[in-house]
């Protein structure tokens, strides 16, 4: 009975000083919240970096980096990596990389755009690869962006062809592209990409360094893709079809060391201006390379009307003994999900060395949604044409000769890709070679079935 009463004490004095300590709690004044800056979640770490900046909402909000060119490849760096080789060439901004990265990100972009106004208001403006939160009630200092930015390039293209009338069939690892892209303190963009698989040799591909000379005025400098037609300036995981057009591979595909001066300019109708003078001896014949005869290229885009791009161009080369001028007319449309382009070549060999060559491509692709899997299944269809061609190398007689025969080629294709517009794709065309008859093809340029499994990053 004695330890049950001092039990039932023991609880009611716990009680009792409870009650007297929630009591005084109530009396006091209620202490203020204070909201703590939640940290948004971002999937992509490009889209993650954020740079503090005062409170003070008096300062003008810098200008943003307008990207008029639709080359896939891309204005500041790429990325052959597109709209493709023209670092330096338009403005220097971060999002022209990620666009030519290929992520399909141009609508991202724009809301990204909307976000940074918000935050720009709350003095936070969103960069580029960490986002760092100011602790509250404490003024945000300010910080200053990376000297260095590294964003890495890849892409591997391996495939399957079969072609029916000869009975073969083949492996092959088309492409296996590494390289890295970026700026440096934002005044320098710089670019190397090396392919260690092309057509099963290593060979340099980009390696150049570009910077902003003035609002849409452009410098680069180094090794790059000369600049002249569409199709040739795709980057392999910027193709619409397994292999590239005649006028992409034969005819008006052209890498050189040299410089290229770009000026892009307009509102109403973009406009982007390039000019280019090069070596003509390529990245691998450098060392006792000396010369006063240039080879020389300039390229216009118009952006007439919304989704429509017209380009004409002009390159001279001199491979050998021989002056050669090629010019280049095409224009291309996008409406909804259907695209359209037609591009026409014409290469003239001086002193009627050679006949004349004429080359077309022309294609178009519609791209269907889809909701399981696949972002995306594209329908494609091409026709091309090249008349015989010379590379401009003479022979022992110091005659030029044909390289590549006449040919026509239709390519039907159909391909399932996993991001958008060409992260990972897979693709299978099928393509038909007409020749004249008792014309021997080469022993690659046969009807074929290509299978293709293509993933860019």
């Amino acid at each position: 009975m004695e330890n049950f009463t001092r039990r039932v004490a023991g609880w009611f004095l716990l009680c009792l000083a409870m009650s007297m300590s929630l009591s005084a709690a109530a009396q006091q004044p209620p202490v203020e919240r204070v909201d703590v800056e939640t940290i948004p979640v971002q999937d992509d770490l490009e889209e993650m970096v954020i740079e503090s900046q005062p409170e003070s909402t008096n300062h003008p909000k810098q200008e943003k980096d307008v990207d008029t060119d639709d080359d896939d490849r891309a204005a500041a760096v790429r990325t052959d990596a597109g709209q493709d080789e023209n670092v330096g060439q338009g403005e220097l901004s971060q999002k022209d990389r990620r666009r030519d990265k290929g992520d399909g990100r141009e609508n991202d972009d724009e809301d990204d755009d909307e976000d940074e106004d918000d935050d720009e208001d709350e003095g936070v403006r969103v960069q580029t690869h960490f986002e760092i939160s100011a602790a509250s009630g404490a003024q945000k200092e300010e910080k200053k962006a990376p000297p260095v930015t590294i964003d890495l390039l890849g892409t591997l293209r391996a495939k399957f062809e079969y072609q029916p009338g000869e009975g073969d069939a083949r492996f092959q690892v088309r492409n296996a592209r590494f390289g890295v892209a970026g700026e440096i303190y934002s005044k320098l963009a710089y670019c190397m990409e090396i392919d260690l698989s092309d057509e099963g040799k290593i060979k340099m591909v980009n390696a150049y360094l570009g910077t902003k000379l003035y609002k849409g005025l452009g410098f680069t400098i180094g090794f790059m893709r000369v600049p002249f037609t569409i199709d040739a300036h795709r980057s392999p995981h910027t193709q619409y079809f397994a292999n590239r057009s005649f006028i992409a591979k034969q005819v008006g595909s052209v890498r050189d060391v040299g410089a290229t001066l770009g000026w892009k300019f307009g509102e109403k109708v973009p406009i982007n201006l390039q000019v280019g003078m090069f070596n003509g001896s390529g990245i691998d014949d450098q060392k006792d390379f000396w010369t006063d005869k240039f080879n020389y290229a300039a390229k216009a885009q118009f952006g007439f009307a919304e989704g429509m791009n017209f380009v004409v161009s002009y390159q001279t080369t001199r491979p050998a003994d021989t002056r050669i001028h090629l010019y280049d007319v095409g224009c291309s449309y996008r409406l909804g999900g259907w695209f359209f382009e037609a591009e026409y070549l014409r290469k003239e060999y001086a002193r009627n060395s050679f006949a004349g060559v004429n080359a077309f491509d022309g294609f178009f692709c519609y791209d269907l949604p889809l909701r399981r899997v696949f972002k995306k299944m594209s329908f494609a269809g091409r026709y091309d044409y090249m008349s015989d061609h010379s590379n401009g190398i003479p022979d022992d007689n110091g005659l030029l000769f044909v390289n590549d025969l006449e040919r026509h080629r239709v390519t039907a294709g159909i391909t399932f890709s996993f991001g958008l517009p060409f992260m990972a794709d897979i693709r299978l065309n099928y393509e038909m070679y007409f020749y004249d008859k008792g014309v021997v093809p080469k022993v690659s340029e046969h009807d074929k079935i290509v299978l293709e499994f293509m993933a860019h990053f």
